[in-house]
């Protein structure tokens, strides 16, 4: 959602809230009220939205104002009453009940005499700071005359009213640095809440300092563990996804800042949280999409990182399981419906049909569309583990070329082609994926594992009417709600069988290196996890 959106869902909440509070004033709805004012100004970016504030707080004062006026009214008409009921009941006691009032209002009187003998007391008190603050304002006044701008000002007041704004000055200045050092030290004892003792200094990571091959990839245990700001939560990782994407961030296709921790999915617990967090608690089990997660410790933002909350129940299973299947479970879901929406019947096919994403596709495709799956792989192990997630139709990379790969679609589609390609590869199928592509044809390449596609004349998808859509699935959920849809979506499939996560190999964050080598190397299939150390 854009600031300017949210300002508006703001301001109408405001108007909501006062509009109940003038009906019905409570304690809660004022500190609901007063949150949402320091929201709005904390985000408030332009003048419109400064008006609408001043009106809010105008209309928030005026409320409060007038039922403070009535309970204060309130309040003396109950003393009155009180006073009205002793004067009957003077009346109407014997004697000894009145000797005893009159005792009591001795004493009440005696009160008032120690209350008034204070306040004397307090204004000597005053008087005499009044005296140390006229002899500290001389000894500023000296001070204060030197300072550019404020000599300038003191010296257009009259000297019967310059001693007075010297005395201000002071006190301003004394109360500024007060609040400097209270202020100081209430937020190191937050902090100090916040990183509480179980949370440690020092955490091990994955990292990488230059871009490069897997050579780069260093195991660090002595990592800072970041600090989080009101805004955000701390997460001890569990288990953390392992997808292609930190390939291309390691190998420089996609430019990211240096140092970079990986890791794009991960699952853990949450261990403390900023003051302004609301739906999230210590202890909470949760599952998201951000990165720097090869790491014990992540700092995350709700409002723009994308966050399951499976709350404190969660099992060790079902934590894997969601680290497995967030990115590359989102990806399939999304992909069939909004990249190309796929129909009953179509052929499809699908490049790396054994990998991650590969292995949901075909499932999706074959189990939920009931599409004809033409799966290609590398390998005929990887064509028989997609054969048994659905696949119809194999055809083995390694023993045919892209052009055979081409062909063998064609006759098997009565020189069709199919309606959608899902491609993984990029530059080494983008020729087979055209030629392969029936007419009014779409051709999804969401990766790139043997590099960019080149580039290539666009009037070779006219003739057939192709469209080439290269899609970005955090653009695809970047709103809220979608990304709830989809998720419950998710986690439906998996529920009732139609999807199952084939997670291969579970790795120990140190050999990450290892895992890497290897689906870079095209020698895994499935899902790749890693465990992190607790």
């Amino acid at each position: 959602m854009s600031q300017r959106a949210s300002l508006l869902k703001l301001s109408t909440q405001l108007s909501n809230k006062l509009a109940k509070l003038n009906t019905n004033d409570s304690p809660e709805l004022r500190e609901e009220i007063n949150q949402l004012l320091v929201t709005f100004e904390k985000n408030a970016n332009n003048q419109r939205f400064k008006d609408e504030l001043y009106r809010h707080k105008q209309d928030f004062k005026r409320i409060t104002s007038h039922y403070d006026a009535i309970i204060a009214r309130n309040q003396l008409l109950n003393e009155s009453f009180q006073d009205d009921e002793a004067e009957q009941h003077y009346s109407t006691t014997n004697e000894s009940a009145y000797l005893d009032e009159r005792v009591r209002v001795q004493n009440q009187h005696s009160i008032m005499d120690q209350l008034l003998t204070q306040v004397a007391e307090t204004r000597d008190e005053m008087l005499r700071q009044r005296k140390v603050l006229d002899g500290l304002a001389g000894r500023m006044e000296g001070i204060i005359l030197k300072m550019p701008g404020l000599n300038v000002l003191l010296t257009k007041i009259d000297a019967r009213h310059r001693r007075q704004a010297i005395v201000l000055t002071t006190v301003s200045l004394i109360c500024l640095i007060i609040l400097w050092f209270t202020t100081s030290k209430s937020t190191t004892k937050q902090n100090k809440k916040r990183m509480t003792s179980t949370i440690p200094e020092k955490q091990s990571v994955i990292i990488f300092e230059e871009t490069g091959g897997p050579e780069v990839l260093k195991y660090k245990t002595d990592y800072p563990v970041p600090s989080i700001s009101d805004d955000e939560i701390l997460v001890k990782n569990k288990y953390s996804g392992i997808n292609f994407i930190e390939y291309y961030f390691r190998e420089g296709v996609y430019p990211i800042s240096l140092p970079h921790i990986p890791g794009s999915e991960a699952s853990g617990e949450v261990v403390a949280v900023g003051r302004n967090i609301k739906d999230y608690k210590v202890g909470d089990k949760i599952a998201y999409l951000g990165f720097d997660n090869f790491a014990q410790f992540t700092k995350v933002n709700p409002t723009y990182v994308h966050v399951v909350n499976l709350g404190g129940d969660a099992t060790d299973e079902q934590l894997k399981l969601y680290a497995a299947v967030l990115a590359q479970g989102l990806t399939g879901v999304v992909f069939i419906k909004d990249a190309y929406d796929v129909q009953k019947d179509d052929y499809i096919l699908v490049t790396a049909a054994a990998g991650g994403v590969g292995l949901i596709l075909v499932q999706l495709l074959s189990k939920l569309k009931k599409a004809h799956v033409v799966a290609v792989a590398s390998s005929d192990d990887k064509l028989a583990k997609a054969k048994d997630n659905g696949a119809e139709y194999l055809l083995n990379s390694s023993k045919l070329s892209y052009d055979e790969i081409a062909d063998e679609v064609l006759k098997l589609t009565n020189g069709n082609g199919v309606q959608c390609v899902f491609d993984s590869i990029g530059k080494d199928a983008i020729d087979m994926s055209i030629k392969v592509a029936a007419k009014k044809g779409t051709i999804v390449n969401y990766g790139i594992a043997s590099g960019e596609i080149e580039s290539f004349e666009i009037s070779r998808l006219q003739a057939k009417n192709i469209k080439l859509v290269k899609p970005n699935l955090f653009t695809y959920i970047e709103e809220q709600p979608v990304f709830d849809h989809y998720t419950k979506s998710l986690f439906g499939l998996i529920d009732s069988k139609l999807l199952n996560v084939d997670i291969s190999k579970v790795y120990p964050l140190k050999d990450y290196k290892e895992a890497a080598i290897a689906m870079e190397a095209r020698k895994t299939t499935g899902k790749l996890v890693l465990q992190i150390p607790q």
